[in-house]
């Protein structure tokens, strides 16, 4: 078992970190002067969502107790694994866009028959 002092004191630390972007623009435009009836719709989104952490771990030597020698009285220790000096480790992720566009015509068409 390890020390709980040991694990919340002397093994590291973690540093993590989100951003959140939502945003849209939409862009209308009459094109009637091209010709009657004539639209152009544009919409741009962007939508982010980041996620950041740094770690930064390490581990002091473990040692196991064996019960007191009942001549000596000394306590022997067996070493488990050795100290591991402080590494770090990162990493992120995200990230999204998204572009539409529509053209649209709305024109009366009417003939005359005779």
């Amino acid at each position: 078992m390890i020390n709980p002092w040991v694990s919340a004191t002397q093994s590291g630390y973690n540093e993590n970190w989100t951003n959140n972007l939502q945003s849209n623009v939409t862009l209308e435009q009459d094109l009637k002067f091209i010709t009657p009836g004539l639209r152009f719709t544009g919409r741009f989104g962007y939508d982010t969502y980041n996620s950041n952490w740094i770690s930064h771990q390490q581990a002091p030597a473990l040692y196991s107790a064996f019960p007191r020698d009942v001549k000596t009285g000394q306590i022997s220790y067996d070493r488990v694994y050795d100290q591991s000096d402080m590494h770090q480790s990162s990493g992120s992720n995200g990230s999204t866009c998204y572009c539409t566009g529509t053209a649209s015509l709305r024109r009366c068409i009417t003939s005359v028959q005779t």
